[in-house]
């Protein structure tokens, strides 16, 4: 191997040690919504559906905060995604606060619903998205490099007497269809 060849692979070697890994997963569905008696109300409708999950490996994403006079780490997560076609802020300045890092393990995915952008009955099989984790909520959509990920159908029952639903209450519910999606709107 020339010096040039050591040089190169001993400098990419260093990048990829100091780079930090984190073990974020994000989960992707479009919401089904059935009636009380398990028939269909709404399939492949407007709403999606992501969940987030963290472990302690990912205390790197967060910042230094003080909340209510407890000293912690947080942020605020952004997703934006395409499944509309193209770029769209689906979830707005999400806020996360813990003490510890370790905290998240065993911790439950945060599921966070938001609008596809579809026409109801549109099947979407994936799409592309980025996050972020920031110190401060955004004013504007952030940018990112965009990754895949597989949409998956998540088939729920819309039923009961009373049902909450983007701020709004749904008397009868499982007799009618959902109110139309909306993005996370955060902090």
């Amino acid at each position: 191997m020339t010096r040039g060849k050591s040089l190169a692979v001993v400098v990419a070697m260093v990048v990829l040690c100091a780079a930090p890994l984190y073990a974020v997963d994000m989960s992707f569905q479009q919401i089904t919504w059935l009636d009380r008696t398990g028939a269909y109300l709404c399939r492949w409708s407007d709403w999606g559906q992501v969940k987030i999950t963290f472990n302690s490996a990912d205390g790197g994403l967060f910042h230094p905060m003080t909340v209510q006079g407890m000293k912690g780490y947080g942020g605020f997560v952004n997703i934006v995604s395409d499944a509309s076609g193209s770029a769209s802020w689906e979830v707005k300045n999400l806020p996360i606060f813990y003490l510890q890092a370790s905290e998240f393990d065993g911790r439950l995915p945060q599921g966070v619903t938001f609008d596809l952008g579809v026409t109801r009955g549109t099947q979407v099989t994936s799409l592309n998205y980025y996050y972020s984790v920031d110190q401060f909520p955004l004013a504007s959509m952030p940018s990112g490099t965009y990754a895949n990920k597989q949409v998956t159908e998540f088939v729920t029952l819309s039923g009961g007497d009373i049902l909450w639903m983007a701020g709004q209450l749904t008397e009868g519910a499982g007799a009618a269809s959902p109110v139309p999606a909306a993005d996370f709107p955060g902090a």
